[in-house]
C-alpha cells in the first residue's frame, strides 16, 4: 500500500513538472536563449505562478529545474546570465520534525536503494541533515572522513 501511494505521488510530481516545463517551452521555446530578456522571464514566472496558484514548494522546484536548464545553456555559451537569479521567492514554510521508529528507518533506507538515494537518507538520519536544507547543498569537500565530521 505504501509503495502504491509513493508511486502515485511521484507520478503526480512528474506530471506537474512536465506541465511547468511545457508552459515554459510554450512561452519561450522558439527563442534563442541569448534573446530571452531576464525581465520578461521574471514577469512570465510571476504571472504563471499566480495563474496556476503554485505553492512555495512548487515555486522553488520550478525555479530550480528551469535554472538547471539555463545553467546548461550558459555552460555551452548560449547565454551569459541565469534569469532565475532575479527571482525572489517566498520562503518555504518549515515543516514539523518527524521522528521515525527504527523499523520505519530501516524500511526507508531499504526502499531508498531503488532510487540510489541510500547515502542521502543515511546522512539525513544519522547526521541530522534536513533533506531540503543541509543535505541538498553538501559537496564532497564538506565530508571529512579523517575527523568523522561534516
Amino acid at each position: 500500500m505504501e509503495g502504491r501511494i509513493g508511486a502515485q505521488k511521484r507520478s503526480r510530481t512528474l506530471e506537474s513538472l512536465k506541465d511547468r516545463n511545457k508552459a515554459f517551452l510554450a512561452e519561450f521555446g522558439e527563442l534563442i536563449p541569448r534573446d530571452l530578456s531576464p525581465a520578461i522571464f521574471v514577469e512570465w514566472f510571476r504571472s504563471i505562478s499566480k495563474e496556476k496558484n503554485w505553492s512555495e514548494t512548487s515555486l522553488d522546484g520550478t525555479k530550480r529545474k528551469i535554472s538547471q536548464l539555463f545553467l546548461f545553456v550558459i555552460k555551452h555559451g548560449g547565454m551569459d546570465t541565469n534569469p532565475c537569479e532575479l527571482l525572489e521567492l517566498p520562503d518555504i514554510p518549515e515543516t514539523e520534525v518527524e521522528i521515525y521508529s527504527v523499523r520505519e528507518t530501516v524500511l526507508l533506507l531499504n526502499h531508498s536503494k531503488i532510487c540510489n538515494l541510500e547515502l542521502y537518507f543515511a546522512l539525513g538520519f544519522f547526521a541530522g541533515c534536513r533533506p531540503d536544507k543541509e543535505a541538498r547543498f553538501l559537496k564532497r569537500k564538506d565530508i571529512h572522513l579523517d575527523t568523522n565530521t561534516l
